[in-house]
């Protein structure tokens, strides 16, 4: 089960942490200057607390759907058309890296050291052990449901599968503001993101508005009233969409379209963990879901 690995030992800074972002620079950089701005802004922000707006959900998706997945040359549903949906990164690029430039100190006494390997040290490794959402490869819709910053591995499916290579759907639960604004500059490669914000402090309409500009970005201040039923609706009007069909619920939706849509949870919540589960289980749609306890 364990693998021996001969890794090179650092000449200086062995102690030290050298943490590296997942994320483009460009992109953490844009979440950080959507929360700074906001909190210099502060005490001139409006006063109203109202919602998003008079628009429903299943309204707000019928404009998205119209605008984004239509080619107005032919009027025919883009994603059967583009030649993006051909493309699959996990083939082109089957491997993790992180690219280091030698630029300091640290940094130039480590590719050194990995270029001569004079001191070689021996670990054993057990693993990587594979994400739940590793099976996003194997769908074509995707529902990316997550709380709180269980958004951060939907947020890789989006990176991994670019512009209409897949349907990706997010639905995210949380109550911390400052988060909200931090990752809505991240999630513009969602084609629909449903933002259920729970926080006590109430987001103004200029906020709201400010958030939106980032995608399709549908923000309700409260919880759901039904979350399976939530989902249920999204695949529903995508499906009827998509496939030209004339299906009113998730029951009427041929099981070889359903086996297309995949369901995947992170976060600690077992309770949403437990209605998506059920909500699988009744509906046949595919679901994985990762747990964390911190």
């Amino acid at each position: 089960e364990y693998i021996k690995v001969q890794l090179p030992w650092l000449t200086h800074g062995g102690n030290e942490w050298h943490p590296f972002s997942i994320y483009l620079r460009e992109s953490t950089q844009r979440g950080l200057n959507a929360v700074q701005e906001d909190l210099r802004n502060l005490h001139r922000a409006d006063s109203d607390r109202k919602e998003s707006g008079d628009i429903s959900l299943e309204e707000f998706i019928g404009l998205v759907l119209l605008s984004d997945f239509v080619d107005e040359s032919i009027d025919a549903p883009r994603s059967l058309l583009v030649e993006e949906a051909r493309e699959d990164l996990s083939n082109m690029y089957p491997t993790t890296q992180v690219f280091i430039n030698p630029v300091g100190d640290w940094s130039k006494g480590l590719v050194k050291d990995v270029k001569e390997q004079k001191q070689l040290r021996a670990c054993w490794v057990k693993g990587p052990y594979t994400s739940p959402y590793f099976v996003a490869r194997e769908f074509s819709h995707l529902i990316l449901t997550a709380s709180g910053i269980g958004i951060t591995p939907a947020l890789g499916v989006m990176g991994q599968y670019p512009g209409y290579s897949r349907t990706k759907i997010l639905v995210w639960s949380t109550r911390d503001a400052n988060m909200l604004k931090f990752f809505a500059p991240l999630i513009r490669d969602a084609h629909l993101a449903v933002v259920f914000y729970t926080g006590k402090e109430k987001l103004s309409a200029k906020e709201v508005k400010k958030i939106c500009l980032n995608g399709n970005i549908y923000i309700q201040q409260s919880r759901p009233k039904s979350l399976p039923g939530t989902i249920a609706s999204i695949i529903v009007q995508f499906e009827k969409f998509l496939n030209r069909t004339r299906v009113e619920t998730i029951e009427d939706i041929d099981q070889r379209n359903k086996a297309s849509w995949c369901i995947l949870y992170c976060g600690g919540s077992v309770r949403i963990r437990d209605d998506l589960r059920d909500f699988s289980k009744k509906s046949r749609v595919n679901f994985e879901y990762e747990m964390f306890d911190w």
